[in-house]
């Protein structure tokens, strides 16, 4: 954790509703070879639709961001990307290995034959993750049971999610808490403690419990009225 630093880290996924630690737990979902934009480990991904990504990735996995008109703000979350597995292109990188332990993928990658990539996530709509708040001043106490909404930040001059590309770690984070809203990304669920400062009630770029509102396996209403 970077309290206090603008340093996001994405949603790192803690521990589930029933209080029980999270072990692991992650379901596998294809990516398809070439798909255009990055997907760093911790992003929000959803399985896309005939709409989204320019209409060549339906039913394969992409990056939020890549909903129908960027309305990733109100567009429901399938799950939070754990790293994936793919073998390159051969005759582009000869001693590239199956690894299943890649932790994001780069844009445009062309996997061995066009075999689509395998794409681990946490889909549990139950599981709490740790993500940093956007602001500063960052979530205050009175946000809890609030909503609030993705953050990602984008290479300048292009529409590619931006990541750190040597840990594989997303960027992304949270911000505009908002009360009354039913479909924003996630509810705010607790403040994360600051050891051994315990005062962090709206410090800057501040660490908050989240569980994704609006997923594409359940909604969540507003707990805020």
């Amino acid at each position: 954790m970077s309290y206090g630093q603008d340093l996001p880290w994405g949603l790192q996924p803690t521990r589930s509703l029933g209080a029980s630690t999270w072990n692991g737990q992650v379901n596998s979902y294809l990516i398809k070879s070439g798909y255009t934009n990055n997907i760093f480990k911790g992003d929000p991904v959803v399985v896309a639709g005939a709409n989204d990504a320019g209409g060549t990735f339906t039913g394969y996995l992409i990056s939020i961001y890549d909903v129908a008109a960027n309305a990733f703000n109100t567009a429901a979350t399938f799950g939070i990307f754990d790293g994936c597995a793919y073998i390159t292109d051969t005759a582009n990188n000869p001693i590239d290995p199956a690894s299943p332990g890649r932790q994001f993928w780069p844009n445009g990658t062309r996997t061995l034959n066009g075999v689509p990539a395998i794409g681990y996530v946490v889909d549990d709509p139950n599981t709490v993750f740790n993500v940093q708040s956007h602001n500063n001043p960052g979530i205050k106490q009175e946000n809890v049971g609030a909503g609030a909404t993705y953050f990602i930040p984008i290479i300048p001059t292009t529409t590619l999610v931006d990541g750190n590309t040597i840990t594989g770690t997303s960027k992304v984070s949270i911000q505009n808490p908002a009360r009354n809203v039913a479909n924003t990304n996630v509810i705010i669920v607790g403040l994360v403690p600051s050891p051994p400062n315990p005062s962090i009630d709206g410090a800057a770029f501040n660490n908050a419990e989240v569980l994704i509102q609006n997923h594409q396996y359940t909604q969540r209403a507003a707990i805020r009225t």
